[in-house]
């Protein structure tokens, strides 16, 4: 099974179930931690947690926007749907670049491209 870099089920282990299937174990969710370098974000229209991830991260990765799952699942209150509009006015918090790297994405190297 091939594993995708900025997947955040990168480090989920496949497991066999009783009928063959191939499924991935449950991920540990970086969650929202206050922190100096956290970005804040006053979202406007039009917003949506791909083009942030895309704005704020697009050092990281070519595929940046694929990244959309940080910012969903550091927020205070975590987001579940992240096909849903993002209000004009709300304020998002993103964990910095740095922590991305470093703590979220593990310094995996393939994914700095």
């Amino acid at each position: 099974m091939q594993r995708i870099p900025e997947s955040r089920y990168y480090t989920a282990e496949p497991y066999t179930a009783w009928n063959g299937t191939i499924l991935l174990s449950e991920y540990e969710p970086f969650r929202y931690v206050d922190r100096d370098d956290n970005i804040v974000h006053a979202a406007t229209e039009g917003d949506s947690w791909f083009t942030l991830a895309q704005m704020y991260y697009w050092m990281i990765s070519i595929r940046a926007a694929g990244l959309y799952w940080i910012g969903c699942d550091f927020q205070p209150v975590p987001v579940v749907d992240p096909t849903l509009a993002i209000q004009g006015g709300t304020t998002i918090i993103l964990p910095s670049a740095a922590v991305v790297r470093s703590e979220i994405l593990g310094l995996r190297p393939e994914v700095f491209v």
